[in-house]
């Protein structure tokens, strides 16, 4: 949904027979919108810390 509403940009999302498939984790970025919704929004600003954390630790491939 972030995607679709234009807060984020750079993932990827696919649906298979199997299931999800999330790609472009490594690209991920928040637009100015995006920015603007985190300012407006704490528990968005827990979540992007989430994210921003998991994204850093998650090595490169």
């Amino acid at each position: 949904m972030l995607t679709d509403d234009g807060y984020i940009k750079g993932l990827t999302v696919n649906q298979t027979k199997s299931g999800t498939v999330v790609g472009g984790i490594n690209q991920l970025a928040v637009t100015s919108s995006g920015l603007q919704y985190l300012a407006e929004n704490s528990m968005m600003k827990k979540a992007y810390k989430i994210f921003k954390e998991f994204r850093d630790w998650t090595p490169i491939i």
